[in-house]
């Protein structure tokens, strides 16, 4: 991937990948080894809605749907597929959206990844991610209606 770098700080890997977001640059950590938390993409897996996602989280394996919708609104908006995981897997909030919806929340710089979710035979199918600025849908942090990943 181009721009991927590797540092070691703090006996932790962190790879970063430098990108921007219309008038945003910014530099985004691509994976995290703290404390054992690892999103760690295992496999892709081509699916009539979308595409099937298959990540690994400590030792936990966790298969997410990610809707046709949902991966053309990642391009629009120059949302890497890294920083929507992270916002479903380590979200900083989480709401609770219309009907079965929910709205996972992350923060990145004056935005926030915003994506929302449901489920589906117990699979997280994600509809659709946007950019929008922080101010305008971030509770604050702290609320959680819902957790994928339960060990965070």
């Amino acid at each position: 991937m181009q721009g991927e770098k590797l540092l070691y700080l703090n006996y932790h890997h962190i790879m970063l990948d430098f990108v921007s977001i219309g008038k945003i640059r910014a530099i985004y950590i691509l994976s995290i080894v703290n404390e054992g938390m690892e999103i760690k993409i295992i496999k892709r897996e081509k699916h009539g809605k979308g595409e099937i996602y298959t990540i690994k989280v400590k030792e936990e394996f966790i298969k997410i749907l990610f809707l046709f919708h949902a991966i053309e609104r990642m391009k629009k908006w120059g949302i890497k597929e890294s920083m929507v995981l992270e916002t479903l897997i380590f979200p900083e909030e989480v709401l609770k959206g219309h009907g079965n919806r929910y709205i996972a929340h992350r923060r990145y710089g004056e935005h926030l990844v915003r994506s929302i979710y449901e489920y589906e035979d117990y699979t997280p199918v994600l509809i659709t991610v946007y950019f929008p600025y922080l101010n305008r849908y971030f509770a604050g942090g702290g609320i959680y209606e819902d957790k994928i990943f339960k060990g965070s």
